[in-house]
């Protein structure tokens, strides 16, 4: 009897220690199939990259969305200052996608897009639309060779009224002055004036240097490096990192409310990407 009673108790021990190890087993089965689809998530997360232009549409606002990578990237959140919607925008492997919302344009703030994998990216507001009020784009803001030139009327100091006109400076260094007093007219019957200029330029090695000198105020803006010097008067100087052939967004804001208007404004370091790329 001791046997049969001895012999049990093993068995009862052994199915107790097989069941205690195969739900060890699955349990660190499921672990590393997590920690997998984890890192497998967290590698598609660190890929997503997206270069974005806001615009003015008619009052609301618009988002050009070029996604360079070779994978699908969703966004699910589009953010105006403080406001945001939501929705579910696909955007493709190496293509362009725009999000027109039912957002108000706030204008020259950053804005941001949100992906589904969690990841932010960002951007200035661009001023102005399109002739007529329409909407900007992508190649109207951002001329290829050249600086593009949104000129405006100023309603109060930085504040962007109404459009005078379009131009193009040629050179990545600008150098202006103009009138002797402030009671010289500068655009026409406009002596309190401002203007939006963007271009593109591509780096010619690791480092980006841009310095300015501005009676009024001057704000620098690099889309893809998140660099926005604020309003400054006088001399500022701005070095940053860069990629050697990186391609690269730049919006220089000058605002003119009282004073002599000039503006010296000189790139270091990078050239016009009309010039090394044809395009």
């Amino acid at each position: 009897m001791s046997t049969v009673i001895g012999a049990a108790i093993f068995i009862l021990i052994f199915t107790l220690a097989v069941s205690a190890m195969m739900v060890w087993t699955q349990s660190f089965v499921n672990y590393v199939e997590s920690a997998r689809e984890e890192a497998a998530f967290q590698i598609e997360k660190n890929m997503e990259e997206l270069m974005l232009t806001f615009i003015n549409s008619s009052g609301k606002l618009a988002v050009i969305v070029r996604n360079p990578t070779p994978q699908t990237i969703i966004v699910t959140q589009v953010w105006s200052n403080h406001s945001v919607q939501t929705g579910e925008w696909v955007v493709p492997a190496k293509s362009r996608v725009s999000i027109n919302t039912a957002l108000d344009y706030a204008g020259m703030t950053f804005s941001k897009v949100v992906t589904s994998r969690g990841n932010v990216f960002s951007g200035v507001q661009t001023i102005g639309g399109g002739e007529e009020g329409g909407e900007l784009t992508e190649e109207e803001i951002i001329e290829a060779g050249r600086w593009f030139v949104q000129w405006y009327n100023l309603s109060a100091r930085r504040v962007f009224d109404t459009k005078l006109g379009e131009s193009y400076w040629e050179s990545l260094s600008i150098t202006f002055a103009w009138g002797a007093a402030a009671i010289d007219p500068i655009f026409g019957p406009y002596t309190q004036v401002g203007f939006n200029a963007t271009t593109r330029v591509v780096a010619l090695g690791s480092k980006m240097y841009i310095n300015y000198y501005v009676n009024e105020e001057v704000r620098v803006i690099v889309r893809e490096l998140g660099i926005d010097s604020g309003w400054n008067t006088g001399t500022g100087y701005i070095e940053a990192e860069v990629s050697p052939g990186g391609i690269y967004t730049i919006t220089i804001l000058y605002s003119r409310w009282t004073g002599i208007p000039y503006l010296t404004l000189n790139f270091g370091n990078v050239d016009f990407t009309k010039l090394l790329t044809g395009g």
